[in-house]
């Protein structure tokens, strides 16, 4: 970030897959960075979440809570917002926990805090709908079909009305899969597809996949996130709210999977129906038109998927195969 910066950038989500590199990637870059979490997540443990977070203020409680807010929002001037309930199929099986989960911090966050903050709050391809046979745009209209998309949907909304009425600068990252390595894979949907893969490969030799696999999915891995997060954060000037659409690598899921297995060093991919009302919602292939991102501030992400899939899978059986807090990140 530029050293003009005034004030703390605050994450809100430390202890998940996106708010703990994003804010280590901005602490390395001379970012004077605050954390909050309603617990320690991926990390299991207090002390593991400090070590790995050295030099970076933490505080634990609800962002939802006013108080509590009031006191995290103190002198800062930029927000990551990683938080809320993740996963389509917690949203479908929960509708109601998964909506409170997820806007009622972000509502009390962009009330609370100061005129001129800037925030970038990560959203998802799946606000777009159903894919047509080509490219989304940030300009296409919204169709999201489940309840976690909806949400979010719905977060963008509110950022959009509350960034012109109280000044505020509101970017909103729609993105693919993120992925990164794996801290706990006891609790993996933290992680996402990459993390739930990898438990059943570990668990039980084999990675079901839904209709067999073949549908695609984008995966973008957490460090290239985190400099596109760094970049937005960076923008000079910006409209009171913006999108933008943030892509990695186009993959079938079968070869995510098989990737996974290499990696490993065992394991067999098994087909297995969809479950009723989630195919509709996720088993679409949805691809992002993100060259907006990209000329806009000069991106690329530059890991390549296949490898680093192969690599985390090398790693996690390398730990073990026990959940290890401490297992070093690239």
């Amino acid at each position: 970030m530029s050293p003009r910066d005034p004030g703390i950038l605050l994450v809100v989500g430390a202890s998940g897959l996106i708010g703990r590199n994003t804010a280590k990637f901005l602490h390395r870059s001379g970012v004077q960075v605050r954390g909050v979490s309603r617990g320690f997540g991926e990390y299991r443990t207090a002390s593991a979440m400090v070590a790995d977070l050295a030099g970076i203020e933490l505080m634990f409680g609800d962002i939802a809570n006013s108080l509590f807010a009031e006191q995290a929002l103190r002198d800062v001037t930029r927000i990551v917002f990683a938080a809320g309930v993740s996963g389509v199929a917690a949203s479908l099986t929960d509708p109601s926990a998964s909506r409170h989960g997820t806007l009622d911090p972000w509502s009390v966050v962009v009330e609370h805090c100061m005129p001129s903050t800037r925030i970038v709050m990560m959203s998802s391809q799946l606000v777009y709908g159903p894919a047509h046979g080509r490219l989304f745009t940030e300009t296409d209209s919204l169709a999201p079909a489940s309840p976690y998309a909806s949400n979010l949907a719905l977060m963008e909304q509110a950022g959009r009305q509350r960034a012109e009425s109280r000044d505020l600068e509101v970017i909103s990252m729609r993105l693919g899969n993120v992925f990164g390595d794996v801290l706990w894979i006891d609790k993996p949907r933290s992680h996402g597809m990459v993390a739930l893969m990898l438990r059943d490969l570990v668990r039980r030799h084999e990675i079901r996949l839904f209709g067999g696999g073949d549908q695609t999915v984008n995966l973008l891995h957490v460090d290239d996130l985190a400099r596109a997060i760094s970049l937005g954060l960076q923008r000079e000037s910006t409209h009171p709210f913006l999108a933008f659409n943030v892509s990695g690598t186009q993959m079938s899921v079968r070869s995510v999977a098989e990737s996974l297995c290499t990696g490993v060093g065992h394991g067999s991919c098994v087909s297995v129906p969809w479950p009723a009302a989630l195919e509709g919602t996720v088993g679409n292939d949805i691809e992002l038109d993100d060259s907006r991102f990209r000329d806009s501030f000069g991106w690329r992400p530059l890991h390549n998927a296949a490898n680093e899939l192969e690599r985390i899978g090398r790693q996690y059986v390398s730990a073990n195969v026990e959940p290890n807090p401490s297992i070093k990140e690239t």
